[in-house]
């Protein structure tokens, strides 16, 4: 399944077949297109009707039951709430593309990118099929419809006048096909990985010293990085059993993570731990970790738990990190195991902020004693994760860390009060932001706009804030940053 906002793309399953032709709205005939064919490829150009007319292709009525849980076939509905307003429905053809036999969608919510998911969603299925691109026909007076088709990279690839022989109101059948890129082999693989371990560096004549930006390394990781295919995965895990070069297995494991990345696959956190399980250099349990952490989901985190403990600071570090991934009671239980006996500031900072992201409201008690750590990154982070993970009832300490020594706690005391701050908050905020800009700040933060936009929450119901405005612009104008004049501006000048 797919998301897109508020729009969702589902397999047909027996509960929506009722729905299968819901997008099957009329659509407009604005013209046709007239195809020529030279030096073997086909061009065409377009003749605008003078009057546009509508039509409205019959329902389908067949087996549906055959698209449901199938191989060899798929119906895929795109749904808005609880309405069905389009679909895609393909099958695998003998030439190893996936034929497009029908695409719909409702009128109103043509040219709002639902079509584009509907494809997206399609090709996704194509290539799980190992099939080498999608393929449709039209006919050549449907012009918006083959418009639509070029826009998604389909290209011209024949043309049929005898097909629709039977309608006198069509002349002739078109052929679009989209090949998917060609996945890259072995050879290809371990050319790009060796490329990427190469250690150069080029010199930049502008900045006057050398750099690995623009080096052949440089570039090799670029192109791994935009990895999308998901057929590469046994590729990969092939190389990875069979190659005992760490660097070379670092650069497969990099591979491995940006195809998990740019598709959404979690079939890439799988095999990441399956090979977790396998390696025992730290350099290549650490790769591993971190690819994990890059992952949109990983549903097991007993592996990585194991690493939390480990002796060696940098898979500490890398199965923290990796543990952002995970949800659920196990990976919560051993981070808040490990910020209650850890003795590494750095490292007790780190699990409190994926905490953050992944904790539940049972992590609190466990944060607050961190509080009053002696090391302000610890309290800094400590207080972030209350306050994504709390709610109001922790104001008190948010004002509080207004007060404390440390500039970074000082900063997420005020995003907590942005967060869950009311009326108790405006007179601490306005002595903070008095303090910090008694002087001229050298380095920038956004700190100042976090207090100016809470406090103008409340402008008009306490008239101490207004003049504080009045005295910054009067005051203090020629110290203020630009993003700070371009606030005020906006929200008090005019």
């Amino acid at each position: 399944m797919r998301r897109n906002n508020e729009i969702k793309i589902n397999y047909l399953k027996k509960y929506s077949i009722k729905f299968v032709n819901d997008a099957n709205d009329p659509f407009s005939i604005i013209g046709k297109i007239r195809p020529s064919f030279s030096n073997g490829i086909w061009s065409y150009e377009e003749e605008l009707y003078d009057t546009p007319s509508e039509i409205r292709f019959p329902d389908d009525k067949l087996d549906w039951s055959a698209y449901i849980d199938s191989n060899e076939k798929i119906v895929l509905l795109a749904f808005h709430e609880d309405a069905c307003i389009g679909q895609i429905r393909l099958v695998k053809d003998w030439n190893r593309f996936a034929y497009i036999e029908n695409i719909a969608v409702k009128k109103e919510f043509r040219k709002s990118g639902v079509g584009h998911l509907l494809l997206e969603a399609a090709e996704t299925w194509a290539k799980e099929q190992s099939l080498i691109g999608l393929s449709l026909e039209a006919q050549n007076d449907n012009l918006i419809a083959c418009r639509f088709y070029v826009k998604e990279g389909f290209v011209l690839g024949g043309v049929d006048t005898l097909k629709q022989s039977a309608n006198s109101n069509i002349d002739l059948t078109l052929y679009w096909y989209k090949l998917f890129e060609k996945t890259k082999g072995t050879a290809d693989v371990i050319a790009l990985a060796e490329q990427m371990s190469i250690d150069e560096y080029v010199y930049d004549e502008e900045r006057g010293y050398s750099t690995s930006e623009g080096s052949p390394s440089d570039l090799a990781y670029e192109t791994a990085r935009r990895f999308q295919d998901v057929q590469m995965l046994p590729v990969l895990m092939d190389l990875l059993e069979q190659t005992k070069r760490p660097e070379m297995k670092q650069n497969f494991y990099f591979m491995l993570g940006a195809i998990g990345v740019n598709t959404g696959d979690v079939r890439v956190a799988d095999l990441l731990l399956e090979r977790l399980a396998q390696e025992t250099k730290p350099t290549l349990i650490t790769s591993i970790l971190d690819e994990l952490a890059n992952q949109e989901r990983v549903n097991d985190a007993t592996a990585i738990i194991r690493y939390v403990e480990d002796s060696r600071s940098a898979i500490r570090n890398s199965a923290i990190d990796a543990l952002g991934s995970c949800r659920g009671a196990l990976a919560e239980d051993a981070l808040i195991r490990f910020i209650m006996t850890s003795t590494d500031s750095f490292e007790i900072m780190s699990a409190n902020f994926v905490l953050a992201t992944v904790g539940t409201k049972r992590v609190i008690p466990y944060l607050l004693p961190l509080l009053d750590h002696p090391t302000g990154d610890v309290r800094h982070s400590a207080l972030n994760a209350i306050s994504e993970l709390g709610d109001d009832s922790f104001l008190p300490l948010f004002i509080k860390g207004l007060e404390d020594r440390s500039v970074d706690v000082k900063a997420y005391a005020l995003l907590g009060i942005a967060k869950h701050g009311d009326e108790s908050a405006i007179q601490p905020v306005i002595k903070r932001l008095k303090t910090m800009l008694k002087r001229k700040r050298q380095i920038q933060s956004d700190d100042a706009l976090v207090a100016l936009r809470f406090l103008n929450r409340y402008r008009q119901s306490d008239k101490t804030i207004p003049v504080l405005l009045d005295w910054i612009v009067t005051k203090k104008w020629d110290i203020l940053f630009d993003d700070e004049q371009q606030w005020l501006k906006m929200n008090h000048l005019e």
